[in-house]
């Protein structure tokens, strides 16, 4: 059955797959754009989840821009498998893009969200694993945010050209060698190490109550996912980078958001050296970043002034606004305004000298962090303050 209303804005319709009004435990959040092709599989994913009430999941569907029979696919799918669900049609500029598709979605489910229930978003060209919202939902107790993993489908990837996967093997090598360095010099207890360390909409979570507080996704054509988690942390938001949490997202060369990983293929098929991911970043400004996120929470612990690390930053302290009382935001700030800590994008063919860099730094990391604790454990414990 299908109930239709129009929406604060005219440019949205809404289509409703239950007729009483109910409140869920969970809502699924999955743009679409011209997606006909690939929904059914994706829609049939959720279907299939195991471990939880299926029943307690709404599954909201953002036709954004659609010029082909996504929506009418959608609506066959849901009466097939009797799937909770909201069908939005939208028009989104482009400027907007996904950051604008996604908060619409979420926007639109707050009302059948129960007091206590939580946000999935996935994409629709992706497939999540069968334990997807049962495993979301169990980090989503302890935790504000949590971010999935997200594999290529295999079926796609085999179809790749070889010769990029030496290059992705290499970005795969450094991630994982700046996470460890991360790990070791300015641990997070909500993530020991090993963690995946990425944020991607095709794999997201929050509670109601954060995403409400963190104010939703940024109107952005592409990065959104990253934005508002950047955005949570500097609030001090317990975000967990969970492994077990897995979505097979397509290989597909052309794609929806500008930049996104479609994009991002496109470009490395076309240009086997073009640019890595911003993320990383060359080793010694890895270092500089890490050491000074330390040094920022040292220091403000000690209630002493940041003026000396501002300076070593290249930033004014004259511009340091008043009201930052935690870490996280003070380094929040410090980085969109420290000329040293500037993202500078780096190609595959640098990755080698930076891994070998980066590797000499975690070994460093290691002895000075044993060091440490073997003088802790011989000067044995401290006298009690009077």
């Amino acid at each position: 059955m299908s109930m239709t209303s129009t929406d604060w804005q005219t440019s949205i319709t809404v289509y409703r797959s239950f007729r009483e009004y109910r409140r869920f435990a969970c809502a699924v959040v999955i743009p679409a754009m011209n997606e006909e092709r690939r929904i059914d599989a994706c829609l049939s994913a959720l279907h299939q989840q195991s471990g939880m009430d299926r029943s307690s999941v709404l599954v909201v569907i953002i036709a954004n821009n659609c010029t082909d029979g996504t929506v009418q696919v959608a609506q066959s799918i849901i009466e097939k498998t009797g799937l909770p669900a909201l069908i939005i049609e939208a028009v989104v500029s482009r400027s907007e893009g996904v950051g604008r598709a996604r908060s619409l979605g979420i926007d639109h489910a707050m009302p059948y969200l129960q007091e206590r229930g939580n946000v999935l978003t996935t994409d629709a060209d992706c497939l999540v694993d069968h334990r997807w919202i049962a495993r979301s939902m169990r980090a989503l107790d302890s935790m504000d945010a949590v971010c999935g993993l997200v594999k290529p489908l295999a079926g796609e990837v085999i179809e790749l050209p070889v010769e990029i996967h030496t290059p992705g093997k290499l970005e795969h090598d450094y991630w994982e060698v700046s996470l460890e360095y991360d790990a070791i010099v300015d641990p997070d207890p909500h993530n020991p190490w090993p963690h995946h360390g990425r944020a991607a909409g095709a794999s997201l979570g929050f509670t109601r109550t954060a995403y409400r507080r963190s104010k939703g996704f940024a109107p952005i054509p592409s990065g959104e996912d990253r934005e508002l988690i950047s955005r949570m942390a500097s609030s001090g938001y317990r975000i967990r980078y969970a492994s077990d949490v897995l979505v097979e997202a397509s290989c597909r060369l052309q794609g929806r958001a500008p930049d996104g990983m479609a994009c991002a293929l496109a470009r490395r098929v076309a240009d086997l050296d073009s640019l890595v991911d911003e993320a990383l970043e060359p080793a010694h400004t890895r270092i500089r970043r890490v050491t000074g996120r330390v040094q920022c929470r040292e220091l403000l612990d000690a209630g002493c002034s940041l003026e000396p690390l501002l300076r070593a930053l290249s930033i004014d302290p004259g511009i340091a606004p008043p009201g930052m009382d935690t870490c996280a935001a003070w380094w929040h700030w410090i980085e969109r305004h420290s000329s040293v800590l500037e993202r500078v994008r780096l190609r595959p063919s640098e990755l080698s000298l930076e891994i070998a860099r980066l590797k000499k730094a975690v070994t460093l990391a290691r002895q000075s962090h044993l060091t440490a604790a073997r003088h802790a454990v011989q000067q044995g414990p401290c006298a009690p303050a009077n």
